[in-house]
């Protein structure tokens, strides 16, 4: 038997009733074999005894995914039970290899995947731009971002991506560029460039007192850049991550399909970052961040750009009290009607213990009335609850497997928001439904996609 379970506005969990774990890794490896061809599905996550699967809410949403699903496993326990069908007919209907690893928790990046990125890297220096921003300081924390790694999750590479996708997907759309376009992501501020080019540049999120020739520049506006300009952040005056865009995107390598950087599994940034003895950084001192110049001064259509300004009704108050909306999934059985309660009646601190993995929040713990044994698949802004009762949401850094309790999951754009928030900073839930969480999730990917 195999439910399908709600785990996020865009993710269902399938979870398989087996007595023997062989087989039921025999029945995941193959359902994940089939429900990988489906164009909708943009990820898998293997586990024990479950399957968490990814989709994209444009293309379908979850009741018409489940009912394709469904559909999908009748087919195959039909097919595999035929009357007709030898014992090894069956087993080939049912068995398919595992994908093989690309990164595992004991090893890190395998072989293979050390050789492919060597080769991605090869390829894109023979053909990259020999101009773009210089790196004079990379400040705090600064690291290339795009949209995020789509399809390897099954094996073992998580999805990075931006901390605030509001923040991103505005720097890009404001230059017209593709939505997954790369940006840097500029934690804390700090951050020295100087440009080799003309071109056009936006930045959006916090602000980190953006100054362009020791001059103050406006956030979330198209900005006007020549070679020689150098383009400072300061430090945190709201929020504190800021997305610096270029007009047609800067020209990086991509591994595994994206140029985002995911430090601890040594995925990004540039050189040889396959070698054990050179890790995955952010943005290091004296790098070239290429990118193709654009001679806006004499082109009226990007002239025409400069000033282009995100209408104030979009650019968010990184300072207002922060609910952050979570649509409950399947766990929420294991929690109590009090506990519920008292999750979403109290408020809860931004702790210290933050990164692009996870964020921690601290106040009143609550406890699931039976425990988590298993491992399964982990859904960006899942609502993990700690063997303290307390939660810790999952960001796009995050391990792909837990043993938490899951509650539910942030509603996506709400993700952003908390990232921008200080420690300490007091934030409190509420619940979304799943058809209003997916409403204005697919207004949003349409208007930006």
């Amino acid at each position: 038997m195999i439910r399908i379970e709600i785990a996020s506005a865009n993710s269902l969990i399938l979870a398989f009733s087996y007595q023997a774990s062989a087989d039921i890794q025999q029945q995941i490896t193959s359902v994940a074999h089939e429900i990988a061809q489906l164009e909708e599905v943009t990820d898998l996550v293997p586990a024990p005894i479950s399957l968490l699967v990814c989709f994209d809410l444009l293309k379908t949403d979850s009741a018409q995914l489940i009912a394709k699903l469904e559909a999908l496993l009748q087919s195959k326990a039909q097919g595999s039970s035929h009357p007709g069908s030898s014992s090894e007919q069956k087993t080939k209907m049912v068995s398919y290899d595992p994908l093989p690893p690309l990164f595992t928790e004991s090893r890190g990046l395998t072989s293979e995947a050390k050789r492919q990125i060597q080769q991605a890297h090869d390829s894109w220096s023979e053909q990259a731009p020999q101009s773009g921003f210089s790196v004079i300081h990379p400040g705090l924390m600064s690291q290339i971002q795009d949209g995020g790694r789509r399809g390897y999750q099954q094996q073992g590479l998580t999805s990075g991506g931006p901390l605030d996708e509001h923040a991103f997907q505005w720097a890009n759309h404001l230059l017209q560029n593709t939505s997954s376009s790369p940006v840097i992501e500029i934690s804390f501020g700090g951050l020295k460039l100087q440009s080799q080019v003309d071109t056009l540049i936006a930045v959006t999120g916090a602000d980190l007192s953006l100054s362009i020739n020791d001059q103050p520049a406006p956030n979330w506006e198209i900005l006007a850049v020549r070679a020689g300009d150098r383009i400072e952040f300061g430090y945190p005056k709201s929020g504190t991550r800021a997305y610096l865009a270029v007009k047609g995107g800067f020209q990086l390598p991509q591994y595994f399909g994206s140029s985002a950087t995911v430090q601890w599994q040594g995925l990004g940034g540039f050189g040889d970052q396959h070698n054990d003895d050179s890790p995955c950084t952010g943005l290091q001192f004296g790098e070239l961040l290429p990118c193709n110049e654009q001679e806006h001064r004499s082109n009226n259509q990007l002239q025409s750009l400069i000033g282009k300004r995100v209408s104030s009704s979009y650019i968010p108050d990184y300072q207002h009290s922060l609910s952050l909306r979570v649509v409950l999934g399947y766990q929420r059985k294991l929690f109590s009607a009090d506990q519920l309660e008292r999750f979403f009646r109290h408020s809860y601190q931004i702790s210290q213990d933050c990164d692009r993995k996870a964020f921690v929040l601290e106040g009143s713990s609550i406890k699931p009335q039976q425990s988590q044994s298993t491992e399964q698949g982990l859904a960006l802004g899942a609502v993990q609850i700690s063997d303290q009762g307390q939660p810790v949401i999952a960001m796009p850094d995050r391990q792909l497997l837990s043993k938490c309790s899951i509650l539910g999951c942030i509603y996506p754009p709400d993700l952003g928001q908390l990232a921008q928030r200080h420690p300490k900073t007091e934030v409190r839930f509420e619940p979304i439904s799943l058809y209003e969480a997916q409403l204005q999730l697919t207004r949003l990917y349409r208007y930006f996609r």
